[in-house]
C-alpha cells in the first residue's frame, strides 16, 4: 500500500494540528524570555496540556472517521494525521507533560523547559508532516538537546555524530525523492507522497533505511544512541528517545512503500534488529552505572520494536505498536524516579552495592517496580499482551532467528530487577531523614501514566482496537489480531 492510497478524506473540525504543533513552540519563546522560574514552569505545563487536549480531540475525530487521513483545517498541505500517527500525537505530549511535571526543581530551569517545548513541537511536526520540509525540520529540530550538549566525552561526541548522520541520511532521501518526483512530473514534488517515487534505483530506500537504523540504534549505531542517556539532561534525553522517529519513518514510509518490492532487505533488517536487541541485552551485563544500564535496556527494546515492524505480520506489527506505548510510559517513569533519587542524594548512588532507598521512599519504589514489571511483560499490564504478540510475530517471520527475542527480553528483565535491587533493597546507606518521598506532583503524574498501562493490561482488546487501523495502514491489508484478544 502506498501513501497516495490514503487520500485526505476531509479536514479536521478546527486547526487542531496547528494548535498541537505550534502552541509548544510559541510557549518556548515566552519561557526563554521570562525571568520567573515559576511562571516558566506553569507556562510549560499549560502549553503541554493544551497540546495534549488538542491531540486527544484529533484522535477522537480520526477514530470517528474510521482511521482515514484527516488534514489540518488551517495548514492542510503541511499537516495531516491518520490512524498511525494519531495515537503517537497523543502519546508524546502526554509523556512530555509527565516529564515536565515530575522533573526535579534542579533540572527544571528555563533551558530545560524551553528545549522540552521545542522538542515536543518538532516531534509532533514529524508525526503530522505531509511535506518533506516539515518532516526534515521536525527530525532535526528534535536533535537540539544533543547539539547544545556541553559534555566533551567521546561517547557523547559519538551520539552527536550518530544522530547527525541520521539527519544527513534523511536529507539524501528527501533529495532523491524530490528528483524522482520532479522527473515524473509530479505536481507537488515536496509532498510526503513523493518519497514513494524512486529516483535512481535503491538510493532512496537505502537512505531511508540508514536514517531509520541510525536513529533507532541498531548495530553498529547502538553505542551512539545508548550514549545519549548519559551526563546531564537525562530526562530530556529520554524524552527525545521516546519520539522514536526512526521507527516512525520505518512504519510510515519504508514498510508500506518498499517492503513488497524489497522483501529480502526488510527480512534481513528484521534479523539485524533482533541481533542488535540481543547484543545490547548482553552488553547490559557489563554495565556498572545506572544510566548505562537503563540506556542499553531502552535501546534494546527499541530494536525489538524495529524487528516487530519488520516482520510484516499482523501479530508482530500489532505487538510493536503496543510495546511502543509501553516503552514510552515505562522508560519515562523509570528515568524520572531514578533522576529524582539522584537529585535527592546529590548523586550519592552506588552501583556496586545496595542503597536501601525503599524505607525512605516507598512510593518511588512502587512506581519503579510497576514500570519495571510492565516493561518485562507482567500479566495484568499492557506489556504482557504486547510482548506476546511481538514474540509470536518474530517467530513466525524469522524462524529460529526469532528465538533470540525472548532471550533478550529475559535479560532486560533481569537488568531492571538488578537496578531495582541496587536502588531500593538492603540496608539504607543514607539516613531516611535526609530523603523525601515522591511529592504530590510526582505521584500524580507518574501513577497516572502507569494506570494507563494497567487499564489496557486488563482490557487489551481496547488497545488492539485502537491500533488495528494503523496495522492495516502499515501492512496494506484488512487482517488484524483483534479477534485473538478478549
Amino acid at each position: 500500500m502506498r501513501l497516495e492510497a490514503l487520500p485526505l478524506v476531509t479536514n479536521l473540525s478546527a486547526p487542531l494540528l496547528s494548535l498541537t504543533v505550534l502552541v509548544p513552540l510559541l510557549a518556548a519563546f515566552f519561557v526563554a524570555r521570562t525571568s520567573h522560574l515559576a511562571q516558566a514552569r506553569n507556562a510549560t505545563l499549560t502549553a503541554l496540556s493544551v497540546s495534549f487536549g488538542a491531540s486527544a480531540w484529533v484522535l477522537v475525530q480520526v477514530l470517528s472517521a474510521g482511521g482515514g487521513m484527516l488534514a489540518d483545517s488551517l495548514l492542510s498541505n503541511w499537516l495531516a494525521v491518520d490512524s498511525l500517527s494519531a495515537v503517537l500525537i497523543v502519546l508524546f505530549p502526554a509523556l512530555a507533560l509527565v516529564t515536565a511535571a515530575a522533573a526535579p526543581q534542579r533540572d527544571a530551569d528555563r533551558r530545560f523547559l524551553t528545549v522540552t517545548l521545542v522538542v515536543v513541537s518538532a516531534t509532533l511536526a514529524t508525526y503530522a508532516a505531509q511535506n518533506v520540509l516539515v518532516l526534515f525540520a521536525g527530525w532535526t529540530g528534535s536533535l537540539i538537546p544533543f547539539l547544545l550538549r556541553r559534555e566533551r566525552d567521546r561517547w557523547f561526541a559519538l551520539s552527536r555524530y550518530t544522530l547527525g548522520a541520521s539527519a544527513l541520511a534523511l536529507a539524501v532521501a528527501i533529495g532523491a525523492g524530490y528528483l524522482g518526483a520532479s522527473h515524473a512530473g509530479v505536481a507537488d514534488p515536496l509532498s510526503l507522497a513523493s518519497l514513494a517515487r524512486r529516483s535512481d534505483g535503491g538510493t532512496l530506500l537505502l537512505a531511508l533505511v540508514a536514517a531509520s537504523l541510525l536513529r533507532t540504534g541498531l548495530f553498529p549505531a547502538h553505542r551512539g544512541i545508548a550514549a545519549t542517556l548519559g551526563g546531564s539532561g537525562l530526562l530530556l534525553s529520554m524524552l527525545v528517545m521516546n519520539g522514536h522517529q526512526g521507527l516512525y519513518l520505518l512504519a510510515r514510509i519504508v514498510i508500506p512503500h518498499f517492503a513488497a518490492a524489497d522483501s529480502q532487505l526488510i527480512f534481513w533488517l528484521g534479523v539485524l534488529a533482533l541481533l542488535s536487541c540481543l547484543l545490547l541485552a548482553v552488553l547490559g551485563l557489563a554495565e556498572k552505572t545506572a544510566e548505562g544500564l537503563l540506556a542499553t535496556v531502552f535501546v534494546s527494546h527499541a530494536c525489538a520494536l524495529f524487528a516487530g515492524l519488520a516482520t510484516r505480520t499482523p501479530e508482530g506489527v500489532t505487538g510493536a505498536l503496543l510495546q511502543w506505548l509501553v516503552l514510552g510510559v515505562c522508560s519515562t517513569v523509570l528515568i524520572a524516579v531514578y533522576r529524582c533519587l539522584h537529585v535527592r542524594t546529590d548523586g550519592d548512588i552506588t552501583g556496586s552495592g545496595f542503597n536501601g532507598f525503599a524505607g525512605a521512599t516507598p512510593r518511588f519504589a512502587v512506581m519503579f517496580a510497576l514500570a519495571a514489571l510492565a516493561l518485562a511483560g507482567l500479566p495484568g499490564t499492557l506489556g504482557f499482551s504486547g510482548e506476546d504478540l511481538l514474540m509470536h510475530g518474530a517467530l513466525v517471520a524469522h524462524g529460529w532467528f526469532g528465538a533470540v527475542l525472548p532471550i533478550a527480553i529475559a535479560l532486560n528483565a533481569w537488568h531492571v530487577y538488578r537496578l531495582f535491587a541496587i536502588l531500593f533493597m538492603g540496608e539504607p546507606r543514607i539516613s531516611p531523614l535526609n530523603l523525601r518521598d515522591a511529592l504530590p506532583r510526582e505521584r500524580v503524574s507518574l501513577f497516572a501514566a502507569l494506570a494507563v498501562l494497567i487499564w489496557f493490561g486488563f482490557a487489551p482488546g481496547h488497545a488492539v482496537t485502537l491500533r488495528e487501523a494503523g496495522v492495516r495502514m502499515i501492512l496494506g491489508t484488512a487482517t488484524t489480531v483483534s479477534a485473538a484478544l478478549p
